[in-house]
């Protein structure tokens, strides 16, 4: 270390008052204040610590939400619930509450203060009060960087938190639309076989035996596959209240539809905004370029200014003054070598090596959002297609009709071909609840890539179709 000392009193004054300064008049109130200050989702920890008026939206929001077990809930209502209770998203909005409490700067940006003076007598046995100041273009640096880390990791946990909602709300939203087929395809059989066995016990031949032991048999096989869509149905409702954070056994309402009658027309929206996906690369690829700039090796940062003292015992900061060496302040000047590993140049370095993978990878998210999203508006109007095609094929056929021909089927003969023709007619009526599940699936993929915020999503309802009932 070099020094260069003077002990002028004009140095000593200038130097008091200026570490007397307010921080906000020195102009240092920016490194206690974020420079950016990225919106929170809604409903966060961090946010609703900032202010009374804070806190009370996101209460209001909570005590308007169903809480009961034995509400029965529609899709809109378990939406809500899962952005608040999933634990996934509670966790980023802990994270991102803890990164931004964590972002407290040094009293003076690169500084460091040493004082011998504990305080207490008892812990020291020396005469003489040692204090130091250094200030380091180096550590300023440090501290600089750490604060650009720490901005962009809020960032990406923001970023973070909505792509992560937006793919747990496409999956709850996909569950619901699975439930909504399996109670149509329930309801379906099961209004087909009240309507089988009222026929058969009207029919009052007692020489078709054999006939009726068949008709027994068929209806056996639809009670079996009732069974199953049931218990599907138990699973599916189980699942989407475990994602909602309710109960496994609470109750749902029936589906009058799967759920997609908000986003009619969103496949024919262009992209406006970019996926939280393509932002979090692009965000990590832009932080990587400032570092690189950041740490440019033709900087040479190693310089140490400080001022050092030696003070009486137990005396202020002010020293002694009146001429004395003991209470003055000497400047210092020094180089600081860096031994061992050079982490700077390191750092330098591994961002200088991922930029280009960075490049690509954000590239190739591209590609993936833009063929996903191609593949979801095709799904939206091959199934479009189908369901048209479909039901004008039901809206010819004569359900009644052909059970009322099964039951007085003349043998055994005529009874299959009769079932073949009922089992082709319900087969064909799932196709199209199938149909209008598979078209929802699209529309809910094309809301997720399209990344719309949940306002602008609701704002889609209005241009609804209703299909006639297969």
């Amino acid at each position: 270390m070099i020094h260069a000392s003077t002990q002028s009193l004009g140095l000593r004054i200038g130097l008091l008052v200026a570490m007397s300064l307010s921080l906000t008049g020195c102009g240092l109130s920016g490194y206690f204040i974020s420079e950016e200050n990225p919106e929170m989702t809604e409903g966060s920890p961090s946010q609703a610590q900032k202010s009374p008026q804070a806190q009370k939206s996101p209460q209001v929001k909570r005590t308007a939400s169903p809480q009961r077990v034995s509400d029965a809930l529609d899709l809109e209502s378990l939406e809500q619930l899962l952005c608040e209770r999933h634990p996934a998203l509670r966790e980023l909005r802990q994270k991102i509450s803890v990164s931004r409490q964590s972002g407290e700067s040094s009293w003076i940006p690169g500084a460091r203060w040493s004082d011998s003076d504990t305080g207490n007598p008892a812990e020291s046995d020396q005469q003489e009060r040692q204090l130091a100041l250094d200030w380091s273009p180096a550590t300023l640096s440090r501290e600089e960087r750490e604060g650009r880390q720490r901005r962009s990791e809020q960032r990406v946990l923001s970023l973070q938190l909505e792509e992560v909602r937006n793919r747990l709300l496409l999956q709850l939203r996909l569950e619901w639309s699975e439930y909504w087929l399996l109670q149509q395809s329930s309801a379906l059989l099961s209004d087909w076989l009240t309507e089988l066995e009222v026929l058969a016990d009207s029919d009052t031949r007692s020489d078709q035996q054999e006939l009726f032991a068949n008709l027994q048999a068929k209806v056996a096989e639809w009670n079996r596959q009732l069974s199953r869509l049931e218990e599907s149905k138990s699973r599916i409702i189980a699942t989407i209240n475990s994602m909602s954070g309710r109960p496994r056994g609470a109750q749902l309402q029936l589906p009058k539809d799967p759920g997609d009658t908000r986003f009619v027309g969103v496949e024919k929206m262009n992209r406006h905004r970019r996926h939280p996906l393509e932002v979090l690369a692009a965000e990590r690829g832009r932080f990587a370029r400032n570092e690189i700039d950041f740490t440019d090796p033709t900087t040479w940062d190693g310089l140490v200014i400080g001022a050092q003292s030696r003070q009486e015992q137990g005396q202020p900061v002010a020293g002694t003054g009146q001429g004395n060496p003991a209470g003055d302040w000497i400047l210092t000047v020094g180089v600081e070598i860096p031994l061992g590993s050079d982490e700077q140049g390191q750092f330098r370095r591994e961002q200088i090596e991922s930029a280009g993978s960075r490049r690509l990878e954000l590239s190739r998210i591209q590609q993936q959002i833009s063929g996903r999203l191609e593949e979801a508006r095709l799904l939206i109007v091959t199934e479009d297609n189908l369901i048209e095609n479909d039901l004008l094929l039901i809206e010819q056929s004569d359900v009644l009709r052909s059970l009322r021909e099964l039951v007085q089927s003349e043998n055994l003969r005529d009874f299959k071909d009769h079932w073949q023709h009922i089992d082709a007619q319900l087969q064909q009526r799932i196709s199209v609840q199938r149909s209008i599940a598979k078209r929802a699936e699209g529309r809910f993929k094309v809301v997720e890539l399209l990344a719309l915020p949940l306002q602008e999503s609701n704002g889609l309802r209005g241009l609804t179709r209703t299909d006639p009932k297969p």
